[in-house]
């Protein structure tokens, strides 16, 4: 990811930060005020930065590569595995 300055800040070190933490928090969801807060930036600042730097919904990204792995490799069914990674229900979860 190249270097940006975002309101005179090198961004890098944020973002990569705030993507670290959506890849090793995936088990347990953090929200955005979390992420945020975990970087020492304002959520809708957070929020521009990854409007601006990264592909649109990498987080659920992150989370349907998780769950894809968990259908393969586990007896856990899908409505189990699609609450886990933050899916309001297994509708919800299949769709995306």
């Amino acid at each position: 990811m190249p270097s940006h300055s975002f309101a005179g800040e090198d961004v890098q070190p944020r973002l990569t930060i705030a993507v670290d933490l959506m890849e090793s928090n995936i088990d347990e969801i953090l929200t955005t005020d979390q992420i945020a807060e975990l970087v020492c930036i304002f959520r809708r600042q957070l929020e521009r930065l990854f409007k601006r730097y990264m592909p649109a919904r990498h987080y659920l990204q992150i989370r349907l590569k998780r769950a894809h792995h968990l259908l393969q490799t586990s007896k856990m069914s899908i409505v189990q595995i699609g609450l886990s990674y933050g899916f309001s229900s297994g509708p919800h979860f299949s769709s995306s």
